[in-house]
């Protein structure tokens, strides 16, 4: 078996802050899928409960 070690590949280091000021519209849409999927399954939850 040979022994391939290389130079590892050269990465720079990105520093970075976090920004919490607003969040993203593509996470501000997933919210809004999430909620009205929730709101659907108790929708659902209340009908199959009145149909005992």
């Amino acid at each position: 078996m040979e022994h391939l070690e290389r130079n590892p590949a050269a990465v720079a280091e990105v520093r970075r802050q976090v920004d919490r000021r607003a969040a993203a519209p593509a996470e501000l849409l997933l919210d809004q899928v999430m909620l009205g999927e929730l709101r659907r399954e108790k929708v659902l939850a209340i009908r199959l409960c009145s149909k005992v």
